[in-house]
C-alpha cells in the first residue's frame, strides 16, 4: 500500500503517503512568528521523514505539533514517522486525527488503511479504501484498485481481486505490481501464455530491475516447454542481477533444465 517508496515484496504495496512541506499555514500573507516556526519544523520534519531518518522527524514533527496540534499533515506525517519507528498504536492514532482534522485528506486515510492491512484488519482496510474511491480527484487511485486487489484475496474473492487489478493496470499501465501478481493468479489457473504475458508487463521500463517477475518468466516458459528461451531467461537473471536469493534459484532452475533436457551442466556456461 502506499508512505512514498514501494517496498520490494508485491504482497502489499505499503506506501505510506507523506504530506509536502510546501502548502503549509500559507493562507496569510504575514505569518506570526509561531506560524514561521510551524512551517520550519514541519517542513524539516518533512524533509527528514523523506530521508528515512525517522528519529529526527520524529522530534521535528512533535515540535510543530506542540505549536500547531490542529493541522491535519501535521498529524498525517507524524503517523508515519510512527509507522516507520514500528509504533503502530501511536501511527493509528495520528492518522485518526489526521482524518478527524479533515475528512478530505486521502493520503492520511491511505495510509490509515495500509495500517489496517499490515495489521491484518482486512475488513476494516477495506472499508477506508472504499472511501478513498469516492474521492475522484485523489491521485493514487491506481494503488487504492491494486490494494483492494489484495484484500479481496485475502478474503478469498477472486473475481473481484482480479477485476481491481485489472482496474490499477487501467489506470497506471507501468504498475509493476498487479501485473506480477496477475500473471502468478493466471498461472495458478493454468493459463501459461497470460501468465506469461503478465510477468513480461511486469519487467517493462522502470520494472526491469524486479528480479521476480523474471524468474516467473523462466519458470512459465519451462511449463510451456519452451526450454531455450527459459535458458536464456535464468542466464540474464544469472549475469545481471543482484538479488542473491533469486539469482540461486535460476542457477538451480538452470541446472536441473539442463539435466531434465539431456544437457551436461558442467559444459554449459552459469
Amino acid at each position: 500500500m502506499h508512505l512514498c517508496t514501494d517496498v520490494r515484496t508485491y504482497l502489499i504495496s505499503l506506501l505510506l503517503l507523506i504530506n509536502g512541506g510546501c502548502g503549509l499555514l500559507t493562507s496569510k500573507k504575514e505569518k506570526s512568528s509561531i506560524e514561521k516556526k510551524v512551517a520550519i519544523f514541519y517542513q524539516h520534519g518533512t524533509h527528514k521523514l523523506l530521508n528515512k531518518d525517522y528519529t529526527s522527524a520524529l522530534d521535528l514533527l512533535l515540535k510543530a505539533e506542540a505549536l500547531e496540534p490542529n493541522d491535519t499533515k501535521i498529524q498525517n506525517n507524524i503517523g508515519m514517522a510512527y509507522f516507520f519507528k514500528h509504533q503502530n498504536r501511536l501511527a493509528l492514532k495520528h492518522f485518526l486525527l489526521a482524518i478527524n482534522l479533515d475528512q478530505t485528506n486521502s493520503d492520511a486515510r491511505n495510509n490509515l488503511a495500509s495500517l489496517y492491512f499490515h495489521l491484518k484488519k482486512y475488513k476494516l482496510a477495506r472499508k477506508q479504501y472504499l472511501i478513498i474511491q469516492q474521492d475522484l480527484i485523489y491521485k493514487h487511485q491506481y494503488r487504492i484498485h491494486y490494494n483492494l486487489g489484495l484484500i479481496y484475496l485475502k478474503q478469498k474473492e477472486r473475481a473481484k481481486a482480479i477485476m481491481s487489478l485489472k482496474q490499477a493496470l487501467k489506470e497506471k499501465s507501468d504498475y509493476c505490481a498487479p501485473s506480477y501478481i496477475l500473471g502468478r493468479l493466471a498461472n495458478q489457473r493454468f493459463q501459461y501464455q497470460q501468465a506469461y504475458k503478465y510477468f513480461k508487463q511486469a519487467t517493462m521500463g522502470t520494472c526491469y530491475d524486479n528480479a521476480a517477475p523474471h524468474y516467473q518468466q523462466a519458470l512459465t516458459l519451462i511449463k510451456m516447454k519452451k526450454y531455450l528461451p527459459a535458458r536464456l531467461k535464468l542466464d540474464e537473471i544469472i549475469e545481471n542481477f543482484d538479488d542473491e536469493i533469486v539469482r540461486q534459484m535460476a542457477i538451480t532452475t538452470k541446472r536441473n533444465l539442463l539435466m531434465e533436457t539431456n544437457v551436461d551442466p558442467n559444459h554449459s556456461s552459469m
